[in-house]
């Protein structure tokens, strides 16, 4: 049976602080899986290993960019798929704001990035089906599984998340719809899975 094709959503990639991520997406494409690496954000250019330097994987990057994109892609999917895009942006944007307290900067942070991935999502979602993306998954539970959640509930492509501490404490406003909504879900620590 074939491998699906993968799409790996994250922020940027490669990053020098996150080499098992690195390591992760190396290995999956040594051993045959037919990934993409998706980044909502630009390339990191410095302190890269030599090894992130010579990555000669699939990866494309969204970046600012693809803000001339979204007015697009949200058109299409508002044609194509109604009734979940106007569910999309009648609940999530709020539920993130609802999650931004000015008085604590990493939560502002956290919710800014996941309002970064709804948008994505869009974009993303016309782009998957374009290439024919069986599986999504994004190895972060903010804005990557924010864009990968968006871009599953307008195709229909499962998709799946791993959670790590920061992007799971505390959770951002939409992290109960994506764990339910996702066929499955990672996280890094044993104590994580009851959290």
């Amino acid at each position: 049976m074939p491998l699906p094709s993968t799409a790996y959503v994250l922020l940027w990639f490669p990053q020098p602080t996150q080499t098992f991520v690195f390591r992760e997406v190396a290995w999956l494409l040594e051993h045959g899986l037919p990934l993409t690496v998706f980044t909502l954000y630009g390339p990191v250019t410095r302190r890269l290993s030599p090894q992130m330097r010579e990555f000669a994987g699939p990866v494309e990057r969204l970046g600012l960019g693809s803000l001339r994109r979204a007015p697009a892609a949200i058109w299409h999917w508002l044609r194509r798929n109604p009734a979940e895009t106007r569910h999309l942006w009648r609940t999530a944007p709020w539920a993130l704001l609802r999650e931004m307290p000015p008085t604590r900067p990493r939560q502002v942070e956290k919710g800014g990035e996941c309002l970064w991935g709804f948008l994505c999502g869009f974009v993303l979602a016309r782009r998957f089906q374009e290439l024919g993306i069986e599986r999504i998954h994004a190895p972060w539970a903010s804005g990557p599984a924010t864009a990968a959640w968006v871009a599953s509930r307008l195709t229909g492509i499962p998709f799946s998340f791993t959670g790590r501490a920061w992007d799971i404490y505390p959770p951002d406003g939409c992290l109960r719809e994506k764990i339910r909504d996702a066929s499955f879900v990672r996280v890094n620590t044993a104590h994580n899975v009851g959290y």
